[in-house]
């Protein structure tokens, strides 16, 4: 007879049975199918710090496979690799065998910083394990002392030099420093200059404050911008770049007019002169502009309103670099006697210019008469006189009565042959062959120009004649010379007259046309239309004779009104 109780009871307590079982039984379970590895550390597998893209020492373990039915996986993070053999062919990811095998596990970094993770193993039905990782990836560095370099505006045709320093660290081969060929730019490194130089590495890896130089060199008027020096070197990424700037500008240019200044003439000692004047300009200067007195102490200079000094005045330039000035001048005898210097006009970058300046200091009290120059030669003249005026200046002081300039003359057959013409341009007065009187004011006349000419028949050979500038028992000579061809200048036109022009507003008349000839010339013929007419050369021949010096030239000229 069955036991009702017990056989409940064994119904309710069942499950709980089985569960019990099953918990008892597990862990025999497990033990059939698991991955192990050895030595199993507990700490990280962390080797020395290893430079980018370079393999650390090898770390071996044995990995155990139990009750495995399929290949161990084994999988590794960035940085790592493993390998199936001994310095063999490193992978992330490999196969070992079921039953397990030895793995080799190198650290690989490719960049400079710490890793740290996890080597997986895994199979299937087993649990994964982790292998835990970490290292430290050293990347090379290298730090400029600038990343940009400013050569500014740099003359075409010449050059500027900046310097860099570098320091390298951790550094796994040679620099190389390279700027793109044709930029304008040279990279110069222990007496080499070219666009690519090599600076070596040093046993310890390390470049301490090594320098090496830039050299801007522009051949074109333009912007040299933005163009890169890059440095490099193995793994050294990225490379490290300097921006190369500059500008290549036109040669600076400094002029000065005039180069001289008309002799100031005849000025007591302890008196000033009257002033005169010099133009400055420039154009794509790089520095300030110098004007220096003569060191005699005898001519004084200013700029603007301000005092006469012989003191330097410095102009200062545009930001374009350009400079506009007017220097004024004045003549201020320290002694008695002729004077003279050259007023200095410099800049850096450029040629200097001069101003050449005279005078005369005289004594109080005592006359002087002062010309200059005391020499005007014609050069080649025809037998009708000269072809051009040449000018002196005079001044005079301490006079008791007037200037008298008296040109020289010849007689032939009780005729006076006057050759000499001149006039005072400071008066409206036409030219003359007679003595000329100029009044003193206070036994003093101020400096001014006389216009010579020569005229008249002049013959074959040399002419030398002079004016006498003289007052006041005393007297001054300017000397006149010329070398006459003997032959006559002669200017022809034909027809001699046109007829009359008619038109209407706005509408040129129709053209009439002459021919203009000239023989034996000494100069270019100047064609000067009157106002409301025009003209056109068709044509020019001429004829150089270079034995005798004469010059035949004819033109066809054609003329029209427009009113």
């Amino acid at each position: 007879m069955k036991n009702t109780y017990l056989s409940l009871a064994f119904r309710q307590m069942r499950p709980r049975v089985w569960t019990l079982l099953c918990l008892m039984l597990l862990p025999f379970l497990g033990m059939a199918q698991r991955i192990d590895f050895t030595p199993n550390r507990g700490t990280f597998f962390e080797p020395d710090p290893t430079p980018v893209n370079t393999y650390s020492d090898e770390v071996t373990y044995t990995v155990t496979g139990t009750g495995l039915t399929s290949p161990i996986t084994v999988t590794a993070p960035d940085g790592f690799l493993v390998s199936l053999t001994s310095g063999g062919a490193y992978s992330t990811s490999i196969d070992l065998p079921a039953n397990g095998g030895q793995l080799y596990i190198v650290f690989f970094p490719t960049l400079g910083e710490a890793y740290n993770d996890k080597v997986s193993l895994s199979s299937t039905n087993a649990a994964t394990k982790r292998i835990n990782v970490a290292g430290t990836g050293i990347a090379p560095s290298v730090t400029p002392s600038t990343n940009s370099l400013v050569f500014g505006s740099v003359t075409i045709n010449t050059s500027s030099t900046k310097q860099v320093i570098i320091n390298g660290e951790d550094l796994q081969g040679d620099l190389t420093l390279t700027v793109p060929a044709n930029s304008g730019y040279q990279i110069v490194y222990d007496g080499i200059t070219a666009n690519s130089v090599t600076i070596p590495n040093k046993a310890n890896n390390r470049l301490t404050n090594v320098s090496f130089d830039v050299v801007f060199s522009p051949t074109a008027v333009k912007d040299y911008n933005e163009v890169p020096l890059q440095i490099t070197s193995t793994n050294l990424t990225p490379a490290v770049i300097i921006k190369l700037n500059g500008s290549g500008v036109p040669q600076p240019l400094l002029v000065v007019e005039p180069t001289s200044l008309p002799d100031f003439g005849a000025v007591v000692q302890g008196q000033t002169s009257f002033i005169q004047s010099f133009r400055v300009t420039g154009s794509f200067l790089q520095g300030q502009v110098t004007v220096a007195a003569p060191a005699n102490g005898s001519f004084r200079i200013r700029t603007g309103t301000g005092t006469f000094s012989t003191n330097t005045i410095t102009l200062n330039i545009a930001n374009d670099g350009s400079v506009e000035a007017t220097v004024d001048v004045v003549f201020a005898p320290t002694a008695t006697g002729a004077v003279s210097g050259a007023i200095a006009i410099a800049s850096s970058g450029v040629t200097s210019a001069q101003v050449q300046v005279s005078g005369t200091g005289t004594a109080v009290g005592q006359p002087a008469i002062v010309a200059s120059p005391t020499l005007l030669d014609f050069g080649t003249v025809s037998s009708n006189g000269s072809a051009t005026t040449l000018t002196f200046t005079l001044s005079a002081t301490g006079l008791t009565e007037a200037l008298v300039l008296t040109p020289s003359f010849i007689t032939s057959g009780g005729e006076e042959i006057r050759n000499i013409e001149f006039r005072d341009t400071s008066v409206p007065s036409l030219f003359q062959n007679r003595p000329l009187t100029i009044n003193q004011v206070n036994g003093n006349i101020q400096t001014r120009t006389i216009e010579v000419n020569l005229a008249g028949t002049i013959p074959t050979g040399k002419f030398r004649g002079s004016i006498i500038l003289s007052s006041s028992g005393r007297q001054t000579v300017v000397t006149i010379e010329a070398n006459s061809t003997g032959n006559q200048s002669v200017i022809v036109t034909s027809p001699g007259a046109f007829s009359q022009f008619t038109t209407v507003p706005n509408v040129p008349s129709a053209v009439q046309s002459y021919q203009l000839s000239g023989q034996n010339l000494l100069q270019p013929i100047t064609v000067t239309a009157p106002f409301f007419f025009k003209y056109q050369s068709l044509l020019i021949s001429v004829t150089w004779q270079t034995q005798e010096r004469l010059v035949t030239q004819s033109l066809l000229l054609l003329i029209k009104a427009v009113i």
